[in-house]
């Protein structure tokens, strides 16, 4: 395992090709993903096997199809005894983890990840489970105010934005597993709504 690669997964939920620059947007600026795509390959003749999230992310999960998984709604969980490449990787030595949106049912479900860090997005946020809910009241920010702002600004500061929070716990994985091949699966829940982006983001574009 010794020179076993390592795997970084990124999601966002929401993104179309169509707000990459990589895809000829000549508006939107991403200049990150635009070097990720300039060092791997682009797939421009994809789509994805369910339009709904749950179906989705189970299909990236195992690579079947929602007819073979078994979820073929949000809030369905999968035909028992499914597995995942998360569990393989385990399996044969890799540190697994997910980090941000996952959107499993049930929502403990692991899919073979032996580290989770989950956050989701407003409407299946519970304040009990989620780390980024309490992450911030660490921070001495109360819950209601994650859900402040409007649909040109969040109510909280970049540093204490949820997205920053997925990144910053994706960044600290990968620094605390680098002596092992690891396995990152990184969701960020933008630009799914309410699409509240911080300052000075929120007047990047009109």
């Amino acid at each position: 395992m010794r020179h076993a690669p390592n795997i970084l997964l990124l999601c966002f939920d929401q993104m179309g090709a169509h707000c990459l620059s990589t895809y000829a947007n000549s508006i939107v600026k991403t200049p990150h993903l635009d070097r990720l795509a300039a060092r791997g390959i682009v797939f421009d003749h994809c789509v994805t096997n369910s339009p709904v999230c749950g179906p989705a992310r189970a299909s990236i999960m195992t690579g079947l199809y929602p007819s073979q998984h078994g979820v073929w709604t949000n809030g369905i969980a999968p035909v028992e005894g499914t597995t995942s490449f998360a569990q393989v990787l385990a399996e044969k030595g890799y540190r697994t983890s997910s980090i941000g949106k996952m959107h499993f049912t049930p929502d403990d479900h692991a899919w073979g990840f032996t580290h989770q860090a989950r956050t989701e997005d407003i409407e299946r946020i519970d304040p009990k489970t989620d780390r980024y809910i309490q992450w911030l009241e660490q921070q001495g920010v109360e819950y209601r105010r994650f859900a402040e702002g409007n649909p040109s600004e969040s109510g909280l500061p970049l540093e204490q934005h949820q997205d920053y929070w997925v990144a910053s716990e994706s960044i600290k994985f990968i620094r605390e597993n680098s002596e092992q091949p690891f396995c990152l699966f990184s969701s960020f829940i933008s630009p799914h709504d309410p699409v509240n982006p911080p300052s000075p983001y929120h007047k990047q574009y009109d």
